[in-house]
């Protein structure tokens, strides 16, 4: 089984990625945009949620997980700033 190319895999975005609720370190990057190294740095960090088996070596991320990361610091509007 071959690997898929970034192209391939930013195209399975739209489809697959979305319906699935657990996803490998290849999706994630296809999924956010970030690069591969980057996401690797984040878990090193523990800035993103991630599972790793007992006793295995891949990573996985569950996707509503990744939402809530990706959604969890909001920029203020120019009225939110005003109005607090």
């Amino acid at each position: 089984m071959r690997n898929k190319t970034p192209k391939e895999l930013t195209e399975k975005v739209g489809s697959e990625v979305t319906n699935t609720i657990v996803l490998t370190v290849d999706e994630v990057v296809a999924y956010t945009g970030y690069k591969k190294s980057y996401i690797y740095k984040l878990v090193y960090e523990r800035k993103i949620p991630a599972h790793k088996p007992q006793f295995g070596r891949k990573l996985f991320f569950n996707k509503e997980e990744i939402d809530a990361w990706l959604l969890s610091t909001k920029l203020l509007t120019v009225n939110e700033i005003l109005n607090n």
